[in-house]
């Protein structure tokens, strides 16, 4: 299976009451591109993930949810564990889900390395979908810019090689450039 998980889009949903695993799953049920999991508890996610049994070249989408309802002491750890997860993985994207969204928030959570907050509403599915394409693009429009730049490179060098070739040759045999 670890040859199989080469180019596989891990999602990762940790939430205590697992209200979207269900549609998430059925909506990237394909197990050639998409890996679905569910944690009930951020800690045992973050231990998975500091065990080294989670693929680090993979691109991983995490769908954190936090409660902004609790004490802070319980906000600050919740937070502390979105900066423990980018620690851990480099290629992790944290979105959080919250039902409680404002600009404070966002920005706070944004500042420890979130990429995003989704409002817990009608249209989360909608917009978790949504993110998770929208990542997926981005990640593959970045490689493809990536290999026609490398590609353009390769063309240059091999544009000067032959101008060089060609100019030193015409120093060592000038008469055979005239017609």
């Amino acid at each position: 299976m670890a040859e199989n998980t080469k180019h596989i889009t891990h999602i990762y949903l940790i939430d205590d009451h697992r209200i979207y695993l269900s549609e998430i799953t059925e909506r990237f049920q394909n197990p050639l591109k998409y890996s679905v999991e569910s944690f009930t508890d951020v800690s045992k996610f973050v231990e998975k993930l500091d065990s080294g049994a989670i693929p680090k070249k993979n691109l991983h989408l995490i769908f954190y949810t936090i409660d902004f309802e609790k004490s802070e002491e319980e906000i600050k750890k919740m937070l502390d564990y979105v900066v423990q997860i980018k620690e851990l993985c480099n290629n992790c994207e944290v979105l959080i889900l919250s039902s409680k969204v404002n600009e404070d928030i966002e920005n706070r959570v944004r500042n420890l390395g979130a990429m995003a907050m989704i409002q817990k509403n009608e249209n989360a599915i909608l917009r978790i979908t949504n993110y998770i394409k929208g990542i997926i693009s981005e990640r593959n429009l970045e490689k493809e810019r990536k290999a026609s730049i490398f590609s353009l490179k390769i063309l240059l060098f091999f544009v000067i090689a032959v101008a060089l070739l060609t100019l030193i040759l015409f120093i060592i045999f000038p008469d055979r450039f005239y017609f």
